[in-house]
């Protein structure tokens, strides 16, 4: 930062208002690096530009990097508490903290008001009649715990279609995982009654629920209803087994999230430990690079973004550090939550002991972190010594097309930023069909696609999937884009095992032969990795746009026959084989279907 930017900086936060509000720092090209709020923003601004004190090195990166800022103010602190918010989900500066889509957590879904519910899994949850439980870890740990529920409870995991239409009990039933209400007579009663136990298993209430089905399993039999008190005490083995696993950490049972964040430079991490019943339910990980502000920002942002997103919130959350806004966070997870909510530090006893685990974990987790940053950052420079590149390739992109004969012909794009996969930036395109393949075309079309959109950084390294000639292509596509001297760009092709080759290789332009790596494969193997994730989006991407073609029948044709009817039809012959040898008086017997309607897709396949 220069001097004369320092002191533009310095009597521009001289001037800003001593009132609550919203702050946004900009680069020289304007974007918004960092986002945040102040009771009083002039008090907070001189903090980062008018300070004599040296600063930390988070925040001196961060600063030499701010050329302007801007200023929000807002009528109180509540209104900043929420703008801030508002802002960093919609501009995703490059300084804060940003938690994933929630694509990334699995939820249980459960129909309550259908006579005989099952539960599934699903990444997003709907404003409907259903019930969902979660957010969990991972799609792994769901599985886990729906087996159980499966096993022991004995509810039917088969598709709604399939339970309306079986005539007879599928493996389930007579592996004793399913009692078949798809077949046999169930009392509803005690189906319902079972979904609700297996609720409390999804809740994290087993330890409860084993109590329950001990004092019902008793019951039972001092009646002398030996049979059922035997299903009770295999349903209370079971069980067990599974709550013996899980270790108990607060003996008052009850509900509470511990987090924990930690990390000194601009890697943080963020330990989130789900107590449920007092046992440890489910734990994970957050990672977060470039997050410049102080911890207790930190982790006053993932609490709000994370509580929003999940809308799961404890009675009690616990933390490690104490957060700027507590009674305004605690609000907002108490109209999360419609209930009472507290946030807490503890200093001593059981939940202190227990955090100090929680802490650990973080820290852990926050020394992979900066092992895999620095050998992140060693590749990528080796990369850029071997490639002959002016800089390092921070971001990195790579295209693959595909297409069969020349028909249905689609490009993917795969990002690494950082030498890590950037999975919210990948995208596929659909592009126009020449009848014949066309490599120039397709190229031609996809780089158009993408560098038409201003709005995106334009890449350090542009990879191609081929060898000299595609790599040629690009750059004359590029240099007719006028970008040919913007970024680095290289073909990776597939070794030639018929020629001898051991290894895949990669051309630069105006070179003859491949770059060679000598003892450094592992930067060979980086490139290939990120060819293959491109290949493996746009082959699953082209599959999957030739099944959806595959889809589209006679049927999508024929007059006064849409969606409903079709789906009214297919229930009923099960497939177009049997629909295709039904008489027209069949097809009409159909309820749903007219006869006109009938006649017409009689006269079709006849």
């Amino acid at each position: 930062m220069t001097d004369e930017i320092k002191e533009y900086l310095s009597d521009k936060t001289g001037k800003a208002p001593s009132k609550p509000g919203v702050y946004l720092m900009r680069d020289e090209n304007g974007n918004i690096l960092y986002i945040g709020k102040a009771k009083n923003l002039k008090s907070r601004l001189s903090s980062y530009f008018r300070r004599k004190e040296k600063d930390s090195f988070k925040t001196s990166i961060l600063v030499s990097k701010v050329k302007d800022f801007e200023t929000i103010v807002t009528t109180n602190e509540k209104e900043a508490f929420l703008l801030e918010s508002s802002l960093i989900k919609k501009n995703k500066p490059r300084y804060n903290i940003i938690l994933k889509d929630d694509k990334s957590y699995p939820y249980v879904k459960t129909d309550l008001f259908h006579d005989f519910p099952k539960f599934s899994i699903v990444r997003k949850v709907k404003k409907d009649k259903a019930s969902y439980f979660g957010p969990f870890s991972s799609s792994l740990s769901v599985r886990y715990t729906l087996k159980l529920i499966q096993r022991v409870f004995k509810i039917r995991n088969c598709s709604e279609n399939v339970f309306r239409n079986r005539e007879r009990p599928c493996l389930n039933y007579q592996m004793k995982l399913c009692r078949g209400p798809c077949v046999y007579d169930q009392d509803k009663n005690e189906y319902m009654k079972n979904i609700r136990e297996a609720i409390l298993v999804l809740k994290g209430k087993a330890p409860f629920l084993l109590k329950k089905i001990e004092n019902e399993m008793k019951k039972k039999a001092l009646a002398h209803e030996f049979e059922k008190a035997a299903d009770l005490r295999d349903k209370l083995f079971a069980l067990k087994d599974t709550v013996e696993k899980q270790s108990v950490v607060t003996t008052d049972l009850m509900d509470r999230d511990f987090i924990a964040v930690n990390g000194d430079g601009l890697n943080k991490v963020i330990s989130l430990f789900r107590v449920r019943s007092g046992c440890i339910f489910d734990r994970k990980n957050y990672e977060f690079t470039n997050a410049a502000a102080d911890k207790e920002y930190i982790l006053e942002s993932f609490i709000k973004q994370y509580y929003e997103k999940t809308k799961s919130v404890p009675p009690e959350v616990v933390v490690n550090t104490e957060i700027p806004e507590h009674d305004m966070t605690e609000n907002f997870l108490r109209e999360t939550a419609s209930r009472a909510v507290r946030i807490i530090r503890p200093y001593r006893g059981e939940k202190k002991d227990f955090m100090n685990i929680v802490e650990d974990n973080a820290a852990t987790a926050g020394k992979e972190l900066d092992t895999k940053e620095n050998y992140s950052a060693k590749l990528l420079k080796d990369l850029k010594y071997y490639l002959g590149m002016e800089k390092i390739p921070s971001r990195i992109e790579c295209f693959d097309n595909s297409n069969i004969s020349g028909t249905n012909p689609v490009s993917a794009m795969v990002v690494y930023v950082n030498g890590t996969p950037a999975h919210d930036e990948y995208r596929k395109y659909n592009l126009s069909s020449t009848g014949r393949p066309d490599d120039y075309a397709y190229m031609n079309e996809v780089l158009e696609k993408r560098f038409s959109d201003e709005n995106k950084p334009l890449p350090d390294l542009l990879m191609v999937d081929g060898g000299k000639g595609q790599l040629n292509i690009a750059i004359d596509i590029l240099k007719k884009l006028g970008l040919n001297k913007s970024f680095s760009v290289i073909g990776l092709a597939k070794k030639n095992e018929a020629a001898g080759e051991d290894a895949d290789k990669v051309y630069l332009p105006e070179r003859m032969n491949p770059v060679l790596f000598h003892n450094k494969k592992y930067l060979l193997h980086f490139l290939m990795n990120i060819r293959d994730s491109a290949h493996n989006n746009v082959i699953n991407f082209h599959r999957k746009k030739r099944k959806k073609q595959m889809k589209t029948s006679v049927l999508d044709n024929i007059q006064g026959l849409g969606p409903k009817r079709k789906k009214i039809l297919l229930d009923h012959f099960k497939t177009f084989k049997e629909l295709k040898k039904a008489d027209e008086k069949e097809i009409a017997s159909v309820k749903g279907i007219p006869e006109k309607t009938a006649k017409i897709i009689y006269d079709k396949f006849h």
